[in-house]
C-alpha cells in the first residue's frame, strides 16, 4: 500500500517513536526498524508478532499518529500536488483566533473551559459519546490529545458526528456554550472496533493535507 509518506519520514527509525519498550522490541525482533516498513503492515500482521498485542497496537497507532501530526509541514510539502479530498468541520473560525492541540483540534487562544471537566459537559449526541466512551477518552484533556484523524475511522464516527464534537468542543472552550452535566442520562458503553493501522495513516495523511490546503 502507498500511503504517501515522504521519503525522509519513511526512512525514520522506530526507537525516534514515542513507544513503549514492549512495542519497540516486538517491532525490532520482527525486523521493523523504521516508519517506512511499520506504516505498510496490517493489524493482523502486527499481532502476529511475538509478545505483540492489543494493548501494543494501540500503542503504536499513538506513536504512528504523534509522528505524523509532528511531521505535519513534511507530508504537506509531498501532498500539496493533490486536491483536497473536502473542507474539515470546523472550518468556520478564523486562523488568526485559532491553535491546535495535541490531536489536531481547533482551540480558541484563550481556553474558558475546565480541562479537567468529563466529556459530558459537551452534551454530545449518544452516538458521538459512546465511540468517545468506547476509546477511554472520558475527558476534555483526553479528546484534545486524542488524533483526531484516527477518532474519524472509528466505527459511528462519521462526519457529521465529527463535525458536531469539533464544534461543540471549541464552543465549550471559548464559553460560548454552558456545561450540560447533571442533565444527562446515564449511557452505556459502544462496543465498536478501533481503527486499523494502515486505514488510519491513510486518513491522517488526508486530514493534515486538508488542514493545510
Amino acid at each position: 500500500m502507498n500511503v504517501g509518506l515522504p521519503e525522509k519520514l519513511s526512512r525514520l527509525r522506530i526507537d525516534g517513536l514515542d513507544l513503549s519498550v514492549r512495542s519497540y522490541n516486538a517491532l525490532k525482533s520482527n525486523g521493523i526498524k523504521t516508519l517506512g516498513q511499520l506504516v505498510v503492515l496490517s493489524d493482523e500482521e502486527l499481532l502476529k508478532f511475538h509478545a505483540f498485542g492489543r494493548k501494543s497496537l494501540m500503542d503504536v497507532r499513538h506513536a504512528i499518529a504523534a509522528a505524523l501530526s509532528s511531521h505535519a509541514g513534511e507530508v504537506h510539502e509531498k501532498q500539496a500536488p493533490n486536491a483536497a479530498q473536502g473542507a474539515q468541520a470546523d472550518r468556520p473560525h478564523s486562523e488568526s483566533d485559532v491553535d491546535l492541540s495535541a490531536g489536531g483540534w481547533k482551540v480558541p487562544h484563550h481556553s474558558a473551559g475546565d480541562l479537567d471537566a468529563p466529556v459530558d459537559v459537551l452534551d454530545l449526541s449518544t452516538r458521538a459519546f459512546n465511540v468517545l466512551n468506547h476509546l477511554q477518552v472520558r475527558s476534555v484533556h483526553q479528546l484534545l490529545s486524542f488524533p483526531k484523524e484516527e477518532l474519524l475511522r472509528a466505527e459511528n464516527m462519521g462526519r457529521k458526528s465529527m463535525a458536531e464534537i469539533a464544534t461543540k468542543l471549541f464552543s465549550y472552550l471559548s464559553g460560548e456554550s454552558q456545561p450540560a452535566l447533571g442533565n444527562q442520562l446515564p449511557r452505556e458503553p459502544s462496543r465498536d472496533r478501533l481503527p486499523g493501522t494502515k486505514a488510519l495513516i491513510e486518513t491522517m495523511l488526508a486530514c493534515l493535507r486538508d488542514s493545510k490546503a
